[in-house]
């Protein structure tokens, strides 16, 4: 009996323990089976992203490295196509400004001649005012009434005889 008592004490932990791994592989190999394909496939599918991410990734670096290397070529152009947009506006401002002051001339001169024109007509009418105030400052010391009736009936007689023979002429 001693011999079974160290056959149970060493072997049946042994035995035990194989049949509770047996129990277990039997009820959790399903579930074990199906969580390791989960696993897998979760495994993939992240492998996968990760793999078109990385792809993704050096064909961006490959078309920055291109950008990279054309960078010189695209400023050249740049500036080339910025100093003849310059050059183009400068000339623009330019002819704009040559056109303005050209308008501004052709203002100045019709303002002038207005000018001018205005002057010239108050000239003529003070002028006018002067010589009217000197016919009537010399008519008056010049005539008197007895004379200007004499000389209003003088006019009325060629007038009647520029009248007489106007007539005659019909």
């Amino acid at each position: 009996m001693e011999d079974q008592h160290w056959l149970l004490e060493y072997v049946a932990p042994y035995v035990n323990f194989i049949i509770f791994v047996g129990i277990l592989v039997y009820f959790a190999r399903k579930p074990l089976a199906q969580l390791a394909t989960k696993r897998k496939a979760s495994f993939e599918a992240h492998f996968k992203a990760a793999s078109e991410a990385l792809a993704q990734a050096k064909h961006q670096l490959d078309e920055i490295q291109k950008r990279y290397s054309r960078l010189d070529e695209e400023i050249g152009a740049l500036r080339k196509r910025a100093q003849t947009d310059a050059q183009h506006e400068a000339e623009k401002i330019i002819s704009e400004g040559k056109r303005l002051a050209e308008q501004i001339v052709l203002d100045a001169k019709r303002m002038r001649d207005s000018e001018y024109l205005e002057a010239k007509k108050q000239l003529e009418r003070e002028a006018l005012s002067v010589a009217r105030a000197v016919i009537i400052d010399k008519l008056q010391r010049d005539f008197s009434e007895a004379k200007d009736r004499s000389f209003v009936e003088g006019r009325i007689q060629e007038l009647s005889k520029i009248n007489a023979s106007a007539m005659r002429g019909f």
